[in-house]
């Protein structure tokens, strides 16, 4: 995803909606995050990690909504709108779909998007999200300013990691929870004991193998893997 291209884009939306208004519209707004850390910390006597439900944004709606009804034993679910930005940018209205799930679903929602300001995440907010999920290598040196932002929201800043320089990032961000979508043995040895760590799962019920060194799996089934 360019940079500019993405900027350009936060532009539009900011000039429509500028940032004080959208703050204005807390007052009113229906959605108070519901998702804190301990809601997703593993217990040491369970054996088995919490589950977390990928909802791709870009999925058909019946297809999203048919997944939707797989959430029962989910802790939480995961709304991906990365995949949106493959060809161009993504609807102005398009995070309209969050209020939509969140109105379906009793369960919290994650907030996957391409995060860089503090606009953005003041949007999430608006729009339904209880937590979202960053990007270590996208965020950089401002991972900790929007960190600490998305705390004062009240939402859980979860960070997406793939390599130990990001890792570090991330620590040094204090992070509360870390996702390690890829290198999971390599980057749950270098991490210390005190953020939560997430990873990818294909099972759609979590067992005490891929359970291992976790809190909660994302459960990502090859069938959805191929839409």
């Amino acid at each position: 995803m360019p940079i500019k291209t993405l900027q350009a884009y936060l532009e539009i939306k900011e000039s429509l909606t500028p940032f004080e208004l959208l703050g204005r519209s807390l007052a009113y707004n229906p959605y108070v995050p519901r998702l804190a850390l301990e809601d997703l910390k593993r217990p040491p006597s369970q054996e088995i990690a919490h589950s977390i439900l990928y909802l791709n944004a870009n999925w058909d709606l019946e297809f999203l909504l048919e997944k939707l009804e797989q959430a029962d034993n989910a802790r939480a679910l995961l709304l991906d709108f990365t995949p949106l930005y493959t060809q161009g940018m993504p609807a102005l209205e398009v995070l309209d779909l969050l209020g939509y799930i969140r109105r379906l679903s009793p369960k919290p929602l994650i907030h996957k998007d391409y995060f860089m300001s503090q606009y953005q995440i003041l949007e999430s907010l608006v729009h339904g999200a209880d937590a979202l999920l960053l990007n270590a290598s996208l965020l950089a040196k401002n991972l900790k300013e929007i960190l600490e932002y998305s705390v004062r929201l009240g939402l859980l800043g979860i960070v997406e990691v793939a390599t130990p320089k990001e890792l570090k990032t991330s620590i040094l961000a204090k992070a509360p929870a870390l996702y390690f979508p890829q290198n999971f043995k390599t980057l749950l040895e270098l991490t210390p004991q005190r953020p939560l760590i997430f990873k990818d799962s294909e099972d759609l019920v979590p067992n005490a193998q891929n359970s291992y060194g976790v809190d909660a799996l994302v459960i990502k089934t090859s069938e959805q893997a191929q839409k």
